[in-house]
């Protein structure tokens, strides 16, 4: 009986030393959990103020860059208005050109809107004539663009020479009709407005139609619509206008 009272007295205390052991990693445990239970809630926190500063940033700057392409479009609605008026043409808004103008004169339409610029390259402000082309036309600035397209087939049409030295010099030329188009090019009427444009402005004949393209001084940003818009000579945009309506009606002849 003494015996198996000492062995199980013997046997408590080793088991005792252990439990003790493992009271004691469980209490670490527990601290450590504690410890990890504070901290997140303050990097939640902090994460929650960092998403809702950068959602305010993001409302606040797209609130302002919103009024500030409102009022460049406001201050382009205002001055296209005047010069509608003095075309006795029509004002109008899409999505994609923002304000434009759109008249008629001669028997050809038209339409004025100005392209936004990106850091490559500034706005420019457009005369699009809508009517199509009695035939094939197309009539470049020589360039890369062009000696691609004439490499590779692109392009509607057979490369032809006006007979016009400085227009040949400077323009490539694709048509569905070389014929005619080398009796509407050796125009002195013609060959005149292209010079005459060309000094001033960019002319391109799209094959079944055509567009002048007036490039516009702005500084980059979110006010350039406002700076382009001021920058336009409408003097000049009439004069370029009526070259272009003029050449059409040539065409037409």
């Amino acid at each position: 009986m003494a015996k198996t009272l000492e062995s199980n007295t013997l046997a408590f205390a080793a088991i005792r030393p252990a439990k003790s052991a493992r009271s004691k990693d469980a209490k670490i445990d527990r601290e450590k959990k504690g410890a990890d239970m504070e901290v997140e809630p303050i990097y939640a926190i902090a994460g929650a103020a960092l998403a809702l500063a950068l959602a305010l940033a993001l409302t606040t700057g797209g609130t302002i860059a919103y009024f500030i392409v409102k009022a460049g479009r406001e201050r382009q609605r205002e001055l296209f208005e005047k010069f509608a008026h003095r075309l006795g043409a029509e004002i109008g808004t899409s999505l994609f050109e923002g304000v434009y103008l759109k008249g008629r004169e001669d028997g050809i339409e038209y339409r004025i809107f100005i392209v936004a610029g990106n850091q490559y390259s500034p706005p420019d402000l457009r005369i699009e004539f809508g009517d199509r082309l009695p035939y094939i036309l197309t009539i470049q600035e020589k360039g890369l663009n062009s000696r691609l397209e004439n490499a590779v087939g692109f392009g509607r049409g057979e490369t032809i020479e006006s007979g016009v030295e400085e227009m040949d010099e400077k323009f490539s030329i694709r048509t569905s009709d070389p014929e005619r188009a080398k009796r509407y090019l050796t125009d002195p009427e013609v060959s005149g407005a292209f010079s005459r444009i060309s000094r001033k402005a960019q002319i391109r004949f799209r094959g079944d139609y055509a567009e002048i393209i007036i490039p516009l001084d702005s500084k980059k940003g979110s006010l350039q619509m406002v700076h382009a818009s001021e920058n336009i000579d409408f003097d000049e945009v009439e004069y370029l206008l009526r070259e272009g309506i003029s050449l059409l009606g040539k065409m037409r002849e």
